[in-house]
């Protein structure tokens, strides 16, 4: 790997490469342009024939006039020659690099590289014959010529046993560096990139004129107090080794209210997400090219001309639709895609704004929006004829006809056994990035935190860790958080301990986020497991499990709940948290807990009936205290409840008025809702983590 500065090697000498007329004696010599070795060779001949001239003896000299005056004629005295220090350093540093042609020579054997030795012989040969020419010449040498090793007739950066052309395109995300600006990219030093640099901006441009993004006017021509909003170009390289070059606006230079009105555009939920990864479809995931040049603007804006374009005289953009980058971008883009699909004959869901659903029973197709990655769901026979209709639309997409990554997510699924797996082994890769050295030497662990510990908000006189070390726990926090939004429930109470330190952390701190990373990177292989088991009677079962950690904030002396929600076995809706109210008993803090998990079973219930998916009721809802299923069976107010808010009671009118959930009794230890409420040992870990996560399937 070489780093160099931004040059060209042109091969040349200074003169030549300027016009001049070159000297008659070789003042540079170079390995590879033929004629100047033969050259050399004739001159190296020519001085042998001086050499044997001068070993002949001399005729003896003629005997002057005796009229002459006996005086001996002096020799003409003559200047000495000119010798370059450059020249001088070359010759006598030559001789050792004899060992590196050795070495370079002794790589030539016949099972290993023969292409070596011819190598070496040509460097030895160039040396000698460039140490003759610079002794031979009488004016300074400049510095001597090296051979061009990427080009030349000895042979090319590719036959040397490499070629970026070679490379899986998969690797050019982790081996290549992406430019941080225009400049960088359109005059990148490697030519390899420097092309694909060049025809991603290209394509840009090219996509933004198709679709009429803009117009060229005279800033004259704007109105009076309107000023153009600022741009950047933002290059990335794709996961599938495709170079992206965006243009993108700099939203913070709009103005509010008169550039942008509505900035909020929805996105799929996750429980959606995981709702339709449970039903035994067939998939098919297609991602809407420059989904952001569609939307229709409603506010008239302007933009200064970007790098790269052709300009005359004073000139800006006039925007006829979004781009990226603009504030209202992904809400105009959201509508206009919505309106597409209603217009094709879908319904969009009242609960979930990005679940579109089309037919019913054997017929049904699922669509999950998520920004341009969508997922469509549904019987082969219907994704075909909604694919062929979708292209005759305005958006142009692609296709990826196997499910194996979507948000992110590497999704398996295995028809025979109707089992699955979701992983993030991309995000794995960047905390082991991140992190990978510290965790070297740190001890293997069976749980994700320490059993027992609670972090304590760091005091004044706390000792707090440098601020590289401060960015750097943020960071692992928030990549940790990532895992646990999609696949890894197991690690919500670590985490959610680590999160009270995110302003200042101390030493303690920080060792106890390297130990979840440890753990992390010690169980890279799992994630969330999918195996779906349906009811004898074909109803789909919704369960949910509640517990809660009376007292478990030593900060502030507030309770942590934490809840997860099963569908047919598997985890589709998980979270922990500390309770907004401090409890004055267990009881209570079990009954604010449980209230907290139902609130996300009409929601659930809601999606499912939407997709005309059966669900069996009333929803069980277990929990461990029976103090607070009382309190859910009877609303009365005594001493104990008359202090609760009124809003907590919504369990009671679940249960008791909608019939739609049943709280129930489950042993402490077969709750499995007590891995997010504290760090529990590895027996409790051990005994729950089945029911959550899995291994890799094997392919």
């Amino acid at each position: 790997m070489i780093n160099s500065r931004d040059a060209t090697w042109l091969n040349k000498v200074c003169g030549e490469w300027k016009g001049l007329p070159l000297p008659t004696r070789p003042e540079t010599v170079t390995l590879l342009p033929v004629e100047a070795v033969e050259e050399i060779k004739a001159l190296a001949r020519k001085k042998d024939i001086e050499v044997e001239e001068e070993k002949k003896p001399e005729p003896e000299p003629e005997p002057e006039p005796e009229s002459a005056p006996a005086q001996k004629k002096a020799k003409p005295v003559l200047p000495p020659r000119r010798t370059s220090t450059r020249a001088t350093k070359i010759v006598e540093e030559a001789p050792t690099g004899e060992g590196a042609l050795k070495e370079l020579a002794r790589l030539g054997g016949d099972t290993l590289n023969p292409e070596a030795q011819t190598l070496a012989e040509r460097l030895r040969e160039g040396a000698e014959l460039a140490e003759f020419a610079l002794a031979e010449s009488s004016v300074a040498a400049p510095t001597f010529a090296m051979i061009d090793r990427f080009g030349g007739d000895i042979g090319s950066f590719a036959e040397c046993g490499f070629e970026v052309q070679d490379l899986d395109p998969s690797k050019h995300r982790d081996t290549f560096e992406v430019p941080k600006n225009y400049s960088e990219a359109w005059n990148h030093p490697d030519k390899f990139q420097r092309d694909k640099w060049r025809e991603a901006i290209n394509t840009e441009f090219e996509r933004m004129n198709n679709r009429g993004v803009w117009e060229k006017i005279k800033k004259e021509d704007m109105e009076p107090g309107r000023r153009c909003v600022k741009h950047k170009w933002v290059m990335d390289i794709k996961r599938s080794g495709r170079f992206r070059a965006r243009l993108v606006a700099c939203g913070y230079s709009q103005t509010p209210g008169v550039d942008f009105t509505e900035v909020y555009s929805p996105v799929i939920n996750d429980i959606s997400f995981r709702i339709a990864m449970v039903m035994k479809l067939d998939a098919v995931t297609f991602n809407v090219e420059t989904a952001f040049l569609h939307g229709d603007l409603k506010e008239k804006m302007h933009m200064d001309c970007p790098d790269g374009m052709v300009t005359f005289g004073n000139e800006c953009l006039l925007l006829k639709q979004t781009i990226y980058g603009l504030v209202q971008s992904a809400a105009r883009c959201n509508h206009k895609f919505s309106v597409v699909l209603m217009g094709l004959g879908f319904e969009r869901c009242p609960s979930d704004p990005c679940l579109f659903r089309r037919g019913s029973g054997e017929k049904i197709l699922i669509i999950l929006c998520y920004v341009d990655d969508n997922l469509v769901i549904g019987k082969r026979q219907e994704i075909d004829e909604f694919l062929g209709e979708f292209k005759k639309s305005e958006f142009m997409c692609t296709l990826e006809e196997d499910l194996n990554d979507y948000l992110s997510c590497d999704i398996q699924m295995d028809p025979e056994t109707v089992t699955g797996w979701i992983g993030q082994p991309h995000m794995v890769k960047k905390i082991e990035k991140t992190f990978g050295k510290e965790v070297t030497n740190v001890q293997n662990y069976t749980t994700p935190g320490t059993p027992g510990f609670k972090l304590l908000k760091a005091s004044e006189e706390s000792e707090m860790i440098e601020d590289d070390l401060q960015s750097r726990f943020r960071t692992g926090v928030g990549q940790l958080m990532f895992l646990i939004k999609h696949l890894r429930p197991d690690l919500m109470s670590a985490v959610r301990e680590l999160s009270k330190a995110l302003g200042k952390a101390t030493e303690a701190a920080y060792k106890e986020l390297l130990r979840c990373v440890k753990f992390v990177l010690g169980t890279k292989l799992k994630g969330l497991k999918m195996s779906p088991k349906m009811g004898p009677d074909g109803l789909w079962t919704l369960e949910v499990c509640s517990d809660s950690d009376w007292a478990g904030d030593p900060n502030d002396r507030k309770s942590v709940g934490c809840h997860i929600i099963f569908l047919n076995g598997v985890p589709i809706a998980w979270r922990s948290r500390s309770q907004k109210v401090v409890s004055l008993s267990s009881s209570e803090a079990e009954f604010y807990a449980c209230a907290e998990a139902v609130r996300e079973v009409p929601f659930v219930a809601q999606i499912l009936l939407f997709l005309g998916i059966p669900v069996k009721t009333p929803v069980n809802v277990w929990i461990n205290n029976v103090g607070a299923i009382f309190m859910t069976e009877n609303r009365t107010s005594s001493s104990r409840t008359r202090h609760m808010d009124t809003r907590w009671w919504y369990v009671t009118q679940l249960q008791e008025e909608d019939k739609l959930i049943k709280v129930q009794s489950v042993r402490t230890k077969e709750n499995i809702s007590d891995l997010g409420t504290k760090n529990v040992n590895a027996e409790t870990y051990q005994y729950h983590e089945g029911r959550l996560i899995s291994d890799r399937l094997e392919k």
